[in-house]
């Protein structure tokens, strides 16, 4: 099945879930400091996939309207812009590969078609992919994919402690 060899292997390289460039917006997530990012960047090269830009709007946009805002906040629409300008994070363009892989994993059952890009981009690459993702995780396993590939911030900074010793 494809996705579980690499193009080009990056150990060095991780692909960032949007639960990981949202407080780049200001965004709260649950369990993710912008610190916690900030300490893993010092050791690694973050990537985002192009694709999910959309998905990162979309959350902006439910924030928004959830805070019910009459526009989207400056610093967040300032984010989004930095973020995209990939001077921080390296922006991934979707490969033919890309796509192959995203489809095995929508046509094994998974739903969300920015996961499936995220998997893949990292997958393609032999990067970790950033993510809070269990049941994902719990999915690529049951389906045969790369599933160790599939890291929390947390997970991540275990194994970067433990390389240093």
């Amino acid at each position: 099945m494809s996705g579980r060899r690499s193009r080009e292997k990056s150990s060095k390289a991780v692909v960032l879930d949007t639960s990981y460039v949202l407080p780049f917006l200001g965004i709260d997530v649950k369990g993710v400091s912008m610190d916690d990012i900030l300490d893993i960047s010092r050791n690694v090269e973050l990537c985002f996939p192009m694709v999910l830009f959309a998905e990162v709007c979309g959350v902006m946009f439910k924030q928004a309207r959830k805070q019910g805002l009459d526009n989207i906040p400056k610093d967040a629409k300032e984010g989004l812009e930095s973020l995209a300008t990939g001077i921080d994070v390296r922006i991934l363009p979707p490969t033919s590969e890309d796509v192959e892989v995203a489809y095995q994993v929508i046509r094994s059952g998974w739903t969300d078609i920015f996961d499936a890009f995220a998997y893949a981009s990292a997958a393609t690459r032999g990067a970790i992919l950033l993510t809070l993702d269990d049941s994902f995780k719990r999915f690529l396993k049951k389906h045969g994919f790369s599933h160790q590939l599939l890291k929390s911030h947390e997970e991540l900074m275990q194994l970067m402690v433990g390389k240093e010793r």
